[in-house]
């Protein structure tokens, strides 16, 4: 898979799973964990493939996540509070996009 497509595909995957987690949060649904819990249990599958390992574990996965987040949610980081709608014309605001290009660089890096 292409960089600029995988990177696109995380995106994309971290969207999902911050809206799925909001929707079963707002209908009344109790989770039982917090939003990178809830997408590494969720999308564990996509991010084995995305990051080409197979044996990826959900305890790395959160812990990868969390990495990330820390890095994007940082005060110098310009990510207006909530996500602007039209995250197209500005892609560099976007906290998925943020967190993916942090995801993809770290794991190009390390492997």
């Amino acid at each position: 898979m292409m960089t600029m497509n995988r990177l696109y595909t995380m995106r994309q995957t971290l969207t999902e799973a911050n809206d799925y987690y909001d929707m079963v949060s707002q209908s009344g649904g109790g989770l039982n964990m917090d939003r990178v819990g809830y997408t590494s249990y969720m999308k564990l599958d996509v991010f084995r493939d995305l990051l080409d390992r197979p044996d990826l574990t959900i305890v790395e996965l959160e812990t990868i996540l969390r990495a990330a987040r820390q890095q994007v949610f940082k005060p110098h980081v310009r990510v207006p509070k909530p996500v602007v709608a039209n995250v197209a014309n500005d892609p560099g605001r976007d906290w998925a996009t943020l967190m993916a290009k942090i995801i993809m660089t770290q794991s190009n890096e390390s492997g």
